[in-house]
């Protein structure tokens, strides 16, 4: 009879401090002060990991491009973000005016390849604008010279290409 009641406890204390993880999680993912680019970015993708909202997670970008003095990295970070929820809402029009804004600054900059690059030669293509996938096609591609996993945008060549 004892075990069963230090079982019980057991279990209780366990249930309890499970609760605590959770409810302490939540307050740091939802309720915490955003005070940093990190913030505004953890914010963002928490509203997309737990709850597929890409409306809350495009509107958190969207304060933080209106709330933050962000130097040129974190701009195009936050506008590519919102492109990339766009492309997945499959509002190729509203992504690709984002990805047409932060073009430039991938064009010419050396960024480590991103596998989510590879929305914005698909919403463009996706829109009908085949030769402009084209073209980012192989702007990327070239990047290989300097981050050789450029080379895994190759998939998309059965489909930009046919």
């Amino acid at each position: 009879m004892g075990n069963d009641v230090t079982g019980s406890y057991v279990l209780v204390a366990i249930y309890v401090f499970s609760a605590y993880l959770l409810f302490r999680a939540v307050k740091i993912a939802f309720f915490t002060k955003l005070e940093t680019f990190d913030d505004y970015q953890k914010r963002s993708a928490h509203y997309f990991t737990y709850f597929r909202a890409r409306n809350k997670s495009i509107e958190v970008m969207n304060r933080a491009l209106k709330n933050l003095d962000l130097n040129a990295e974190e701009k195009n970070a936050a506008l590519f973000q919102i492109g990339i929820q766009y492309h997945f809402k499959k509002d190729y029009k509203k992504a690709v005016e984002y990805f047409d804004q932060v073009w430039g600054y991938i064009k010419k900059s050396k960024v480590p390849y991103e596998k989510m690059l590879a929305c914005i030669i698909v919403s463009n293509y996706n829109l009908g604008d085949k030769e402009k996938a084209r073209t980012i096609y192989h702007t990327l591609r070239l990047k290989e010279k300097y981050d050789p996993r450029f080379e895994q945008l190759s998939y998309l060549e059965s489909t930009i290409f046919k």
